[in-house]
Order: C-alpha cells, then sequence, then structure tokens
C-alpha cells in the first residue's frame, strides 16, 4: 500500500479532529463538574445553618437565604413535636401531612421540635427544631397570650 500525501493529510486531519473534540469534550466536563461543585458549596453553606429570631411582633425561622415568618397574633398554640424525622421524609425544608394537617417543616437532625398552630395561612402548622425548645416554647407562649 502507497501512502501519498493526500493520505497523510487525512490521518492529520482526523487526528487533529479527535485530539480537539477529545480536548473540547473534557475542558466542558471541568467546566460542568466546576459549576456543580460551586452549586453544591452554595446548597450547603445555605442549609448548614437554622436561625431562629424572636421579635416583639413576629418569629422568624430561616435556613440561610430562605425565611418562614409569623406573626405572634397568627399563632393559636405551640406544643413539643413527638413524630419522627422520617415522617417528614428527613432533614431539611419539608412539607409534612400529620394528624389532618398540612405542616411547613424546618428540620435539623437530632434536634426537638416545636410545633405552632397557626390561626390562617398556607399551612395549619409550623414545625421547626430548636436545641432550647423549653425557652422558646415559654417566650411564644407569653407573646400570644
Amino acid at each position: 500500500m502507497k501512502v501519498t500525501s493526500i493520505t497523510l493529510f487525512i490521518l492529520a486531519f482526523m487526528f487533529l479532529y479527535l485530539f480537539i473534540n477529545l480536548a473540547l469534550i473534557a475542558l466542558s466536563l471541568n467546566w460542568f463538574f466546576l459549576i456543580m461543585f460551586f452549586i453544591f458549596l452554595a446548597l450547603v453553606l445555605n442549609f448548614s445553618t437554622l436561625r431562629i429570631k424572636i421579635t416583639k411582633e413576629s418569629i422568624i425561622v430561616s435556613y440561610g437565604l430562605i425565611k418562614y415568618t409569623t406573626p405572634f397574633k397568627n399563632i393559636k398554640k405551640t406544643y413539643h413535636d413527638n413524630v419522627s424525622n422520617w415522617w417528614y421524609g428527613g432533614w431539611g425544608i419539608r412539607l409534612g401531612y400529620v394528624k389532618k394537617r398540612w405542616r411547613h417543616v424546618f428540620n435539623v437532625y437530632g434536634v426537638p421540635r416545636i410545633v405552632l398552630t397557626l390561626r390562617n395561612g398556607t399551612f395549619d402548622e409550623f414545625v421547626f427544631s430548636t436545641k432550647k425548645p423549653q425557652e422558646v416554647m415559654s417566650i411564644i407562649k407569653k407573646r400570644i397570650t
């Protein structure tokens, strides 16, 4: 078989085409994984801390940028939540249906939860985790009476 310059040109072109495509695929995969890493990092940082802020008029519970605020005049009663975390499907921000009531849940692993029964709104109850449930419940009970 005789190798001509046209054959070498075609082989060189095919090699170059394959090399460039592989380089572009590797580069695009690197960008994809880099973007996914930053998205995952942002989610981890956002959901790493549950904050509870009690003002004179309302209670504000937030997971990073996601906040839930309810005024004290919208709260009927408060009590401890005895439902398992698995009922809600794990930890984080969840929706649950317990005892024929819709619950909006801000949940943390291994921390007790408080239930606020609401007078009106999208959900019947709001549930959140706190390391000091007795203190938080006593403050809320003082504000709603």
